[in-house]
């Protein structure tokens, strides 16, 4: 099976012959879009800055890259496996500052956008005999929708000096990313309806983390030209959606747990950092996650008599020693 745009449209090859799929008159668009970004900047006091930015995004329309003969199920022709432009406006504001005789310095910013068509993908869905009901076929890849999105957050992230050889850096960070008055495409039918969509208005649109934080800090002991150095560095991801869930991709758990990862390093280095020899350990508290999952779909397992989940987990408790030498 192969796939080609020629001159009488978009086409799908297959054994028995072609089908058109998008007819030669819906096969190319013109679209017009404005882009840009624009931002403010006010030296508030000595210390601090503010600023304000807006920017404009856009991806354009297409059509879902998967074309089967099933396709002649869809109750809508091409305009079924065909998606609109994402257009989305973005704000942000926030400040820099640098403090304590700068010791310490401290960024914050607080930012809202809107997607009007955010492009969506499901897979495994199923297409029915309107006049049967009973499921046809699974349309193979999957298809892309459009829905409105919100996403607004705000992060904070900062460094001090706590001695002249002692420093402390963090960052912290709260997202939301949800579905606004959207449904997409699914296995839930009425009778008569050949895929069914369903409302996932206020369900998370990515997998992002909502929360997210990180430590790092290093304490030094000066020698004559040397250093000894001991350096911790924290992190800490909350809970987040599995996408492969959402779009279909499997039978995957539907949400990652939260996890933590410690590592920490202690090191001898030269004072002009020309050769640095340490041992670590990364994920010191041997944290145990699933961090990824992915399966195939239905279609896959079909055509293949046969299927696989691919899972990813934190990688275990390790040591080791690294030297290393600038020339």
């Amino acid at each position: 099976t192969g796939v080609s745009n020629i001159e009488n449209g978009f086409n799908a090859r297959f054994p028995g012959g072609e089908l058109n799929v998008i007819p030669e008159e819906e096969a190319s668009t013109e679209e017009d879009a404005f882009t840009g970004s624009l931002t403010l900047r006010w030296d508030w006091t000595d210390d601090t800055s503010l600023y304000a930015n807006y920017n404009r995004g856009y991806r354009p329309s297409g059509i879902s890259l998967n074309p089967d003969p099933n396709i002649v199920l869809f109750p809508n022709g091409a305009d079924d496996v065909k998606h609109d432009e994402e257009e989305s406006d973005a704000f942000e504001v926030g400040f820099k500052g640098r403090y304590l005789d700068d010791r310490a310095t401290l960024n914050g910013a607080f930012f809202y956008q809107l997607y009007d068509g955010y492009l969506g993908f499901v897979r495994n869905l199923e297409l029915a005999d309107s006049e049967t009901g009973e499921v046809a076929t699974v349309l193979p890849g999957g298809i892309i929708y459009n829905g409105d999105a919100v996403i607004w957050g705000l992060e904070f992230e900062g460094q001090i000096l706590l001695s002249d050889t002692w420093n402390l850096g963090g960052a912290i960070s709260y997202v939301s990313a949800e579905w606004d008055d959207t449904q997409e495409p699914c296995n839930d039918r009425e009778p008569g309806e050949v895929f069914g969509l369903c409302d996932v208005d206020g369900e998370n649109v990515g997998g992002e983390p909502e929360w997210s934080l990180s430590l790092n800090s290093e304490y030094y002991i000066p020698l004559e030209a040397t250093e000894v150095y001991i350096r911790g560095l924290y992190k800490f991801t909350g809970e987040r959606d599995n996408i492969a869930a959402s779009a279909g991709i499997g039978a995957v758990t539907d949400e990652f747990e939260a996890h933590n990862i410690v590592n920490l390093f202690v090191g001898w280095r030269s004072s002009d950092y020309t050769w640095d020899v340490s041992v670590w350990s990364k994920n010191l508290l041997d944290e145990d996650a699933v961090v990824f999952q992915q399966g195939p779909d239905q279609y896959d397992i079909a055509i293949s008599d046969g299927s696989y989940t691919q899972t990813n987990t934190l990688r275990e408790r390790v040591f080791g020693m690294t030297a290393r030498y600038n020339f």
